[in-house]
C-alpha cells in the first residue's frame, strides 16, 4: 500500500460510494465515466484492496470500501476546514446532540462561549434521549453528543465523564410523603408517577429499582417536557423523577419538595461522546474543551 492517499481520488471514491454508480458520480463531479473508473482503479491499487463489487451495471461497497468511506469523509472534511481556516473562516458546521436536561441547564453557557470564539461556525443542535444520540454518533449523523447516563463503555465510542448529575424524586410540598424522613420504593405503590419518555436513562434506572422491589405504581403519566413535569407536580398530579439541576430553583423557592429517597442511587453522569474512529475538527475540539471547563 502506498503511504499517501490522493484526496482527489478519495473525493471521487466518496461520490461513487454515495451514488453507487460510476456514471452518476461522474455527472455530479463533471467528469467522464472513464476518468471516474481510472481514479477508482488507481485508488484500489494504492490501498491494495477492492473497494467496490462490480455487479453488472451496479456497484456495491466492499467491507474495505465501507471502512475507507468513514476515513475519506473525515479527511475531506479536514481538508475543507484547513482551507477555510487559512482564509479566516472555519468549518461550516458542528453537529451535536444532547438530552433536554443538558441542553436547557448545562450547555447554554458553553454554546455562548463557542459562538463568541467561532461566530462563523454553524451549530446544528439535535435534542434526543441518550441512547438515540449515541447511535447517531456511531452512524456519523452527529459529530459529538452530550449524554446523561450511567458510566459505561461502548465498543465504537469514546465516552468522557464531565460531571455527576444527581436525580431526585419531587412532590408537592403538601404531599403525604414530603414529611417522611425516609421514602422507600414500596411507598410509591399507590402513587401516580410523572416520568420522562421511554428509554430515557434516569427513567429506566428508576423503573429498574421499582421492579427489583416488586413495586408497580398505581399510574404512570409520560412526558416529553421537563417543564411540563414540574408544573404537573406543582398542580398535585403526582411524583416526578428529575435531575437536580432541572428542579433546583423550584426546590429553593418551596414550589416542590424533595422526597427523602432510600434506595439504590438514581444519579447519572453528564458525558461527552464521540466516535473512536473520528478525527475531531478544530471547531469540534474547541467545543469539547469548553464543555470540560464548564
Amino acid at each position: 500500500m502506498n503511504k499517501h492517499l490522493d484526496l482527489d481520488q478519495l473525493d471521487t471514491f466518496r461520490a461513487v460510494a454515495q451514488q453507487l454508480s460510476f456514471t452518476s458520480a461522474g455527472k455530479g463531479l463533471g467528469m467522464a465515466q472513464s476518468s471516474v473508473t481510472a481514479q477508482i482503479q488507481a485508488l484500489e491499487r494504492n490501498v491494495g484492496v477492492a473497494l467496490f463489487d462490480r455487479l453488472g451495471k451496479k456497484v456495491a461497497l466492499t467491507e474495505a470500501g465501507r471502512k475507507l468511506l468513514a476515513y475519506a469523509e473525515q479527511l475531506l472534511a479536514l481538508e475543507a476546514e484547513a482551507g477555510l481556516a487559512l482564509t479566516g473562516q472555519m468549518l461550516a458546521q458542528v453537529r451535536i446532540g444532547a438530552p433536554e436536561t443538558l441542553l436547557a441547564y448545562r450547555l447554554p453557557q458553553v454554546l455562548r462561549q463557542f459562538r463568541q470564539a467561532m461566530p462563523k461556525v454553524k451549530l446544528v443542535l439535535r435534542p434526543g434521549i441518550s441512547a438515540q444520540l449515541r447511535e447517531e454518533v456511531r452512524e456519523g449523523v452527529l459529530d459529538l453528543a452530550f449524554t446523561l447516563d450511567p458510566i459505561s463503555q461502548h465498543p465504537m465510542l469514546n465516552s468522557e465523564m464531565l460531571r455527576p448529575e444527581p436525580v431526585l424524586l419531587i412532590a408537592p410540598p403538601s404531599h403525604r410523603l414530603s414529611g417522611l424522613s425516609v421514602v422507600h420504593a414500596a411507598d410509591l405503590s399507590t402513587e401516580t408517577l410523572l416520568l420522562s419518555e421511554r428509554r430515557g436513562s434516569y427513567r429506566m434506572a428508576f423503573e429498574h429499582v421499582l421492579s427489583e422491589a416488586g413495586v408497580v405504581p398505581a399510574d404512570v403519566l409520560e412526558f416529553t417536557s421537563i417543564e411540563a413535569q414540574i408544573q404537573c407536580v406543582m398542580a398535585g398530579l403526582g411524583i416526578a423523577v428529575l435531575p437536580e439541576v432541572a428542579v433546583r430553583e423550584d426546590v429553593s423557592h418551596g414550589r416542590v419538595a424533595v422526597l427523602a429517597w432510600h434506595g439504590s442511587p438514581l444519579g447519572m453522569f453528564a458525558q461527552l461522546v464521540w466516535h473512536k474512529d473520528k478525527v475531531l475538527s478544530p471547531s469540534a475540539q474547541l467545543l469539547c474543551d469548553l464543555a470540560r471547563g464548564a
